[in-house]
């Protein structure tokens, strides 16, 4: 990788999209009840994607993006799971079989194409 993790750090901590209310819960490799030490992934991407379904919902990959960017109204996703993610990415794979610039436009990508769950309309009232 370019920078190094560190880098990758210190841009999140720029952002300072943080939300102590949406704190990750974690226990050794487990998160929010899977372990992710055990998930199958062929490169550092697929990981990364996977660990997306695991931190955030889908609400929150709809409304976002991996880091908060001038280009879109978006915001950034929470830092602390951002942080998480990156973490354990790098814990897997090293720095040096991934770059920050793919990682971010896949993660992008998947948070462009996420899709809340739709909600059901009222029901119709029928005057006879």
């Amino acid at each position: 990788m370019e920078k190094g993790v560190s880098h990758i750090y210190e841009i999140i901590k720029k952002t300072g999209n943080s939300s102590s209310s949406s704190e990750v819960k974690t226990e050794g490799e487990v998160i929010n009840g899977i372990n992710v030490s055990r998930i199958y992934s062929r490169d550092a991407y697929s990981y990364a994607l996977q660990l997306m379904e695991i931190l955030f919902t889908k609400e929150e990959m709809a409304v976002s993006l991996l880091f908060k960017s001038r280009k879109s109204a978006k915001s950034g996703l929470d830092k602390q799971r951002v942080e998480k993610m990156l973490s354990l990415i790098e814990k897997r794979y090293g720095n040096t079989s991934w770059d920050l610039k793919t990682l971010t436009s896949k993660v992008n990508q998947k948070c462009r194409d996420a899709k809340p769950p739709e909600t059901s309309p009222p029901p119709e009232e029928h005057n006879e």
